[in-house]
């Protein structure tokens, strides 16, 4: 596996320079071509930043009061004066999609709550946990002190926030920065029309900070570097609009199920503008594609010089280094994030998505060779479904909606190791990456896709695997690899009754109709529901199949073949 020297940062990119010498800038493309076609991409359509923005300036509310609370308890180690406004505040720092201008309409909020002295990390996953729960706007509190970057994850006012924690060592910067704004206390028509003023990380911010601390902050750091590194911001916002619709439809998106997400996806668009500044945005996209259908991973993607030594008075953190660090040469797709600790920002890339993600960029590239400027051909749903014969359908189901969010979220940050396990020398996995919700009546009758209404009915979501097999396969047993990830899943601590998940293998002809583009889904008998334990479930063909069967649970590079092989999977 390739590695690379910190001392030669850029070494990796020298595999492009032939790339950027042939690319002529400008040379047949239409001006606008690009933006317009972004521009009818329904989920960028019809701006709800005053929404959001109205979601984090109710959010800083309830920090203000959990802050002053926290000074009370905390008031014997911490002193500051009686004066609100000489007293420094929990300032809410937005990160990712919508920092960077190119949140969708169901993006995620992510922020990181930076927090003067008197508040500990431990009052953020206690008392705070308290008063999130008790906010009658606010549900799905779902704290994850354990995370390798600890989280709250919560709704608010409809949208899904991730946020992050940091306490500040000397808060004298963070109280400058909330005596220069609009305090978020003081309801005014002002406020909410306002463009948001961010909050600046720099090192001073680091100084006393633990590792968790410093992680917190990175990802708002990233987002700052980003927008101040790219030569042309509107034209980098473009480009990131069109590979994230892009990656959404190919069923490449998603961080957690060992795909790429917002931040990586930034890294390497930010990668081509920075290094292309004169290409006009149709021509960037296809440099995108281009570039990255033929990257030769495991070389990294970096934006500038990694730096090995922490800034004065930062505590000393592992810097990615694969010459070092031995896990750091394990990583088989390294988009290195640039503030220090500079980290491996997708990790979580498995060899089966890493061959998804690449398949899609010479799908896209090839087609804009053939049909230059169709750009919106590219932002159409993908036809996943029809290249493949045989496919593993996972199905997730609970019989409350509170009992399902639970779960869905522990099978969902699992299936990368359902993925890893079923890909092996005869079997290579192709997974996609999204999830199709099934809605049900209060009688447990499948009213079709979407989502499930009444609180109290059965809530689930399908996902699925394609299989592709050896030439030379004709019978095959796959039960080992579902088995153990069923006895892995089944033994979460928190599963009540009604918590089911089941895997089966199906072909092409038994997919449920919604999984195609333009199909509606016709909806089929009613589902009887089971509380027995999960199983690996062959055969069924109905569109709304129990997912709990009656059977135990059982102890249980380029592709290898056409698609469309028939392949024999024994029970």
């Amino acid at each position: 596996m390739t590695s690379l020297s910190s001392s030669t940062p850029f070494a990796a990119n020298k595999q492009h320079k032939q790339t950027r010498r042939r690319q002529k800038v400008g040379a047949s493309d239409k001006p606008g071509v690009l933006e317009e076609a972004v521009a009818k991409i329904e989920t960028y359509k019809g701006s709800d930043y005053n929404s959001r923005r109205s979601a984090l300036d109710y959010l800083e509310k309830i920090l203000a009061r959990w802050a002053m609370a926290a000074r009370t308890i905390n008031s014997s180690a911490h002193s500051f004066p009686e004066n609100p406004w000489q007293t420094p505040r929990v300032t809410l720092v937005s990160i990712g999609s919508f920092r960077l201008g190119v949140h969708r309409k169901t993006s995620d909020l992510d922020v990181l709550a930076i927090a003067p002295p008197s508040c500990t990390r431990k009052d953020f996953f206690t008392s705070l946990v308290d008063m999130l729960k008790s906010d009658p706007l606010i549900d799905q509190v779902h704290p994850i002190p354990t995370a390798y970057t600890p989280v709250i994850k919560f709704l608010l006012k409809g949208f899904q926030i991730d946020m992050l924690f940091a306490r500040v060592d000397n808060p004298s910067k963070l109280l400058a920065f909330q005596r220069q704004r609009v305090s978020p206390l003081v309801t005014t028509q002002l406020v909410s029309s306002t463009p948001r003023v961010e909050y600046i990380i720099d090192d001073r911010d680091l100084v006393g900070l633990d590792e968790a601390g410093v992680r917190s902050m990175n990802g708002a750091r990233v987002c700052q570097m980003l927008q101040e590194m790219v030569p042309d911001y509107k034209a980098f916002t473009t480009v990131l609009k069109a590979v994230k619709e892009w990656a959404h439809q190919s069923g490449i998106y998603s961080n957690v199920l060992g795909f790429l997400g917002g931040i990586n996806w930034a890294i390497l668009v930010a990668w081509v503008c920075k290094n292309h500044p004169r290409a006009s945005t149709s021509n960037l996209l296809e440099i995108f594609f281009r570039v990255f259908a033929s990257w030769k991973w495991a070389n990294p993607v970096i934006l500038q010089p990694i730096q090995q030594a922490p800034p004065e008075g930062v505590v000393e953190l592992p810097a990615w280094n694969p010459d070092v660090n031995p896990r750091d040469g394990l990583h088989i797709m390294p988009i290195i994030t640039p503030a220090y600790p500079s980290m491996n920002s997708s990790y979580n890339v498995g060899f089966p998505q890493l061959r998804s993600i690449q398949n899609e960029m010479i799908l896209a590239c090839n087609h804009l060779r053939k049909h230059k400027n169709d750009f919106a051909a590219l932002f159409k749903p993908s036809d996943f479904f029809s290249r493949h014969e045989h496919f593993v359908q996972v199905t997730i189901r609970a019989t409350s909606r509170q009992d399902f969010v639970e779960w869905f979220r522990l099978v969902e940050s699992r299936l990368r190791v359902l993925i890893t396990d079923l890909e092996t020398e005869q079997v290579h996995a192709w997974p996609f990456a999204r999830f199709f919700d099934r809605s049900y009546d209060s009688d447990g009758n499948c009213l079709g896709q979407g989502k499930t209404k009444d609180e109290n009915a059965i809530h689930e979501s399908l996902f699925f695997i394609a299989l592709r097999f050896a030439d030379e396969v004709d019978t095959i047993d796959m039960r080992f690899a579902p088995s153990a990830f069923l006895h892995n899943v089944n033994s979460w601590s928190n599963r009540v009754s009604g918590m089911d998940l089941s895997l089966k293998h199906i072909t092409s002809s038994e997919l449920p109709t919604f999984v195609h583009p333009k199909l509606d889904l016709t909806p089929s008998a009613k589902s009887n529901d089971s509380k027995e334990d999960n199983a690996i479930d062959i055969g069924s063909k109905e569109n709304c199949e129990n997912s709990s069967k009656d059977s135990a649970e059982a102890p249980s590079s380029p592709d290898l073949a056409s698609p469309s092989k028939k392949c024999r999977i024994t029970d």
